[in-house]
């Protein structure tokens, strides 16, 4: 299951990408709203992931948030600098997202493999 989510978040990713490129033209909003069907699914799949813990969990579903309130803007014309705060957001999250995800990661290959530093070792 988290296998495909990550899938699903690298098609959003790219989709986010390819608005970004074409943020100055009105297709832009487009893309960027249908990279969420690709969001969604994939922070929902990803937290069936049995080693994570319930914190990461809970941030990866959290990331949905901002780019549902960037799409409301949307559909509701707010103001453009309103949506592109929200769309920064967006981005940001799953950036911060990503950056857990790692250093979970990260963590779990230290604790398995048991590496210490040489330095601590003398101590």
């Amino acid at each position: 299951m988290a296998a495909a989510g990550y899938t699903l978040l690298s098609i959003a990713w790219g989709v986010f990408f390819l608005a970004k490129d074409f943020q100055e033209q009105p297709v832009g909003i487009d893309i960027l709203a249908s990279s969420f069907h690709f969001l969604l699914p994939s922070m929902i799949l990803i937290t069936f992931y049995v080693p994570f813990p319930l914190s990461l969990k809970v941030i990866g579903l959290l990331t949905i948030v901002p780019p549902i309130i960037g799409l409301i803007f949307i559909k509701i014309d707010a103001a453009k600098a309103d949506y592109l705060l929200w769309r920064k957001i967006s981005y940001q999250a799953v950036h911060i997202t990503s950056l857990c995800w790692g250093f979970f990661f990260l963590w779990q290959y230290i604790k398995a493999t048991k590496i210490v530093h040489p330095e601590v070792e003398k101590l």
